[in-house]
């Protein structure tokens, strides 16, 4: 939680806590969401939880509200979570069968932008915990870096070589 005096905890029967107090050892159950997440991504405000399971599905669950708020509308093949933003209402998920990039207004359950890779073969995507930036990794070994508040691009790499990139925190 903010100030860093609370965690949040998903355990693997989808029951979702709150750890406080000395060592985080004061424990208050919330509510169960889906059993067994595939990924699971907490917004940085504590609003939201994003859970994917293994049959592709995509729930948004509102925290502050104690139950589920929607599902994301999605298109085929394996996807996974990559962060929420920085302003928290958008959640951003990689398609790697469509190479596609889509950011989700989450409070309204559909997608607020997107961009497809297909024409660089993007294999890879890296979203740091900020949410500010993705960089993809094309198939000729060239990373490109975007803003995704705008979807501006900013600048592109070179990666060949490199197995992963990510961002660092300053």
């Amino acid at each position: 939680a903010s100030g860093g005096d609370a965690l949040l905890t998903l355990d693997r029967n989808g029951w979702l806590s709150r750890r406080n107090g000395l060592r985080f050892q004061k424990t208050e159950t919330l509510f169960q969401v889906d059993p067994n997440p595939k990924e699971v991504r907490f917004s940085k405000d504590q609003r939201w939880l994003a859970t994917h399971t293994e049959t592709g599905e995509i729930k948004i669950w509102d925290i502050s509200q104690g139950k589920w708020s929607c599902d994301l509308p999605l298109t085929n093949g394996p996807v996974s979570l990559g962060s929420f933003l920085t302003d928290a209402s958008k959640l951003a998920v990689w398609n790697t069968n469509a190479l596609t990039l889509t950011l989700y207004d989450v409070a309204a359950g559909h997608p607020a932008a997107s961009w497809s890779y297909a024409d660089s073969g993007a294999g890879r995507v890296e979203i740091p915990n900020d949410g500010r930036w993705c960089l993809t990794r094309g198939a000729d070994g060239t990373g490109q870096i975007r803003e995704l508040s705008n979807g501006r691009v900013v600048g592109s790499v070179p990666l060949a070589g490199s197995l992963r990139g990510t961002f660092s925190p300053d």
